[in-house]
Order: C-alpha cells, then sequence, then structure tokens
C-alpha cells in the first residue's frame, strides 16, 4: 500500500472509534451496570402487629409511619393498640438471602419465635423490639408496641360523606379537640351519612339528634306547630329513623373501627347532630355538635324523587311548608297529612287494611291459610265447570243418536209402502205410470173435481158421479 493511502485510513478509523464511543454513551443498556446500592441493603419482607379482641378476631394494626418493603430510609416504628386489645402477636420475617441476626425484646434476646405470639401487654405499657437484618452487612430496625390507656377522647377522622363537597365548612383535625362543626347537605340527598373513626376501641359513641327547625320563606310559626302538632312535622323525618352502622374500616387515618350514622333530612330544614363520646376507661366525657343545613325547591313546586313538581303522585301529599311531595303514612293510598289519611290501600288476598278514628290504617291478616282456602275455591269452581260441560256434551251425543234413529225409520216406511204400490199395480193389470201412485191422495181429489173418491180394483181413483179417467 502507497503511503498516501496509509494517511488517508487513519482519520477512518479515528472515526469508527468516535462514532462506537458515542453508541455507547446513547445506548447505556450495551455497557455492563453495576447492582444499586439499594438492593445490597438487607430488607424484611413480612413486618406485621395482630391484636386480638375480646371476641377472639384478630385484626392487623398499622404502623405509624406505614411500613413498605421497598422503602430503604424508614426504620422506627410505632404500633399503638386499642385499649380492648390486650394481647398481641408480632411476625417478621427477613427477604432472602439475608437472616435476622438479631431479636432482642426490652433489651432481652427473643429465643424463639413462639414468644412473639399472644403476648400480653398492660393498659398505657409498652414493649421495644429490636431487629437486626444481616447480608453481608447488618441494617437495624425499632418497633415500638404500645397499648392505650383507654382515656382518649379524640375522633381520628370525622367524614360528613353526603354534604357538598363531603366536607365540612371548617375542616376537621384529629389532634385538635373542636366541638363544633357547620356542614350543607346535598340537593339529592334525603339521607345525611356521617363517618367517625374511633380513636381506641374501647370508646362508646352515641349519634343523635338534639335539635330540628324549619327554614325558608314559609316555614310555619310557633302557633301554627302549637295549633297543629302533627301538620307541620315532615314526614320523611317523622317515619324514617337514625341508624347506626360499625364496621372495621382499614382505609381510615387509623385503619381501625368505624361507624356510619345515617339519620333523615328534609328539605328546607336544619338539624343538630349530637356524638357523645365516652373513653374507654368509662370515665372521660366529650360531645360534638354538627349544625346539618338543606335547601329545596322554589315555591310553588314540591320536591320529589331529585326533581321539583308542581304535584304531587299517589300515596304523597303536598308539604307547603318546606315545598315537599310527603309520604303519607303505612298503608296510606290518599291522606291529608303523614298523621290523618282519608283511604287505605285496597285489600288483598293475606290482609285487609282498617282506617283507625286516629286517621291511620291497620293491617289485619285475614287469615293464616286464606291463600289455600281461596285456592281450593278455584279448584272447586273449575271442577263444576269441566262436570256441566261433560253433562252437556253427553246430552247433545243421547240426542242427536235419538234423532238419527227417527230418520231412518221414516224412510224405510215410505220405501215399503211404494214398493207395494207398484206391486198392487202390477197385480190389477194396469200399465199406469208409478208416478201417479206416488201422488198424494188430495191431488187426485182435486183431479176428480169431488170430495169423496175411491180405489177400485186396478188401484185406480174413481169419483162418484164423474166419468172414469
Amino acid at each position: 500500500m502507497s503511503p498516501e493511502g496509509g494517511k488517508r485510513a487513519q482519520p477512518t478509523t479515528s472515526r469508527l472509534q468516535l462514532f462506537f464511543l458515542v453508541a455507547l454513551a446513547v445506548l447505556p443498556g450495551s455497557l455492563p451496570q453495576t447492582v444499586s446500592t439499594s438492593e445490597e441493603v438487607p430488607r424484611l419482607d413480612v413486618f406485621e402487629v395482630f391484636g386480638l379482641l375480646p371476641s377472639n378476631k384478630q385484626l392487623q394494626v398499622p404502623f405509624d409511619p406505614p411500613f413498605n418493603t421497598k422503602d430503604i430510609d424508614l426504620q422506627d416504628f410505632v404500633c399503638k393498640l386499642d385499649h380492648s386489645m390486650e394481647y398481641f402477636s408480632v411476625i417478621i420475617n427477613a427477604r432472602s438471602p439475608g437472616v435476622l441476626s438479631k431479636l432482642d425484646l426490652d433489651g432481652k434476646p427473643v429465643l424463639s419465635r413462639a414468644n412473639l405470639t399472644r403476648s400480653r401487654l398492660a393498659a398505657g405499657a409498652r414493649m421495644v423490639f429490636d431487629i437486626g437484618v444481616t447480608d453481608q452487612t447488618t441494617r437495624r430496625f425499632t418497633l415500638v408496641v404500645e397499648r392505650r390507656k383507654g382515656s382518649s377522647l379524640e375522633l381520628l377522622g370525622l367524614r360528613p360523606v353526603t354534604a357538598i363537597g363531603h366536607n365540612f365548612t371548617a375542616p376537621f383535625r384529629s389532634g385538635e379537640l373542636q366541638d363544633h362543626f357547620e356542614a350543607e347537605q346535598s340537593f339529592y340527598e334525603d339521607t345525611f351519612v356521617l363517618e367517625y373513626d374511633f380513636a381506641d376501641g374501647g370508646q362508646e359513641i352515641q349519634c343523635r339528634i338534639d335539635d330540628h327547625e324549619t327554614i325558608g320563606p314559609d316555614a310555619p310559626t310557633r302557633g301554627q306547630m302549637a295549633l297543629h302538632p302533627y301538620r307541620y312535622v315532615t314526614s320523611l323525618e317523622q317515619l324514617g329513623r337514625l341508624r347506626e352502622e360499625p364496621f372495621f374500616n382499614l382505609n381510615s387515618p387509623g385503619a381501625g373501627p368505624t361507624c356510619r350514622c345515617k339519620l333523615p333530612i328534609d328539605t328546607w330544614r336544619r338539624i343538630d347532630v349530637g356524638l357523645r363520646i365516652r373513653a374507654a376507661d368509662q370515665v372521660s366525657r366529650r360531645d360534638i355538635r354538627i349544625t346539618l343545613t338543606r335547601k329545596g325547591c322554589a315555591p310553588d313546586t314540591f320536591y320529589h324523587q331529585g326533581a321539583c313538581l308542581e304535584h304531587c303522585p299517589t300515596f304523597f301529599y303536598p308539604q307547603s311548608f318546606n315545598w315537599r311531595c310527603g309520604k303519607c303514612n303505612r298503608h296510606c293510598e290518599f291522606c291529608e297529612h303523614w298523621h290523618h289519611c282519608l283511604r287505605c290501600e285496597r285489600n288483598t288476598t293475606m290482609y285487609r287494611y282498617e282506617l283507625r278514628g286516629e286517621g291511620t290504617c291497620e293491617q289485619v291478616r285475614v287469615h293464616a291459610y286464606k291463600v289455600y282456602y281461596d285456592l281450593a275455591q278455584y279448584l272447586a269452581a273449575g271442577c263444576v265447570a269441566l262436570v256441566a260441560l261433560y253433562a252437556f256434551v253427553c246430552a247433545a251425543c243421547v240426542c242427536r243418536r235419538a234423532l238419527q234413529k227417527e230418520g231412518g225409520g221414516g224412510a224405510n216406511g215410505g220405501s215399503g209402502g211404494g214398493a207395494g204400490g207398484r206391486r198392487r199395480v202390477l197385480g190389477g193389470g194396469y200399465g199406469g205410470s208409478v208416478d201417479e201412485e206416488r201422488q198424494p191422495l188430495t191431488a187426485a181429489m182435486s183431479r176428480n173435481g169431488s170430495g169423496r173418491a175411491s180405489i177400485g180394483a186396478g188401484g185406480l181413483l174413481r169419483g162418484h158421479g164423474g166419468p172414469a179417467e
């Protein structure tokens, strides 16, 4: 190769090297990557605490802060048991290939995992677990388990579920002992739902209605309410009832017991809802008041099933003081108001409805076996109809056979008489036609012109006083 060719090849080689280096920089996956340091950190795979309730049911108690296997920065945790959880169990497992190299309880080593099951903890006491996980390096974790004393009066959560914005006008904070909250009910919801989370499973919380009043432009006066104690009371709130539904909510801030309070609220109404909290020690108490308001339809229109109507349907009556279609009382079809029925429902097979003097309808059971009695009547009527139809068909068949027999006998007699006539004609030697023999006697008499006629020996008709034919 000439020196000139060698000189020209050098830039080409340097360009290829530069291109290769750029490709490696752009494609980091082609280069060998080092293992992240986070993968080398020892971890816990399972880290849980279960509290035992008096009903012998185990519930998982959350940590503060929450435990996450992917988070390598959290090492210290606190777990607070309810006052009702006297016993608890701890489950600890290291992520492979790491192993538990240290497990101490209050500074003393735990010799067996069986010692972590059904550990007893007094009210207000605590236990400290010191845990070590080793995988080339050692990482330490700390867990503090506390049992509440039973004197807590706070709520971990308080949520007006059906209020506008699902919140109070002033936000609720679990750490503050606020005593009064305000909220506005949704226009389309007839039931107010309030959820509250217990700070201690031993707390007792009672939900009740402390006060209520009608608001709006046509609210009744005190004199009207005293004169008509039932007319100016909403049927929704009278016929409805307050319900409390306790359940265990793992999505609550405390991941513990929660209760849902449901109570009816009508349009253009204001209600004061009270929560009476009693601590688990049965000594400390606290009251929370929630003022709830709800607006309604414009005047001359009545709220019914989410719409404002001009007239109310059957089983409802117009409530002009809060512009609502109020529901009549039970088993009432037409009413003046919820406590004064005008006409009850129609009777059924099993029940009949009677209008009482106080304006209510009473459901009366007709008979325990009335349905079977009515069924037997229908079956008997069907059997009678079938028997009558069978008798009618039998009578029709008998009449038909009798008519067939009478018609057959007359035909046979006529044919016999004709044959005898023909024999008489042949025996007499008369050569007349057979049609003349078949003619009736009255016709022959009319041809003779006389009212009397005789039959000769040859079978011919002869009239007295007239020539022979």
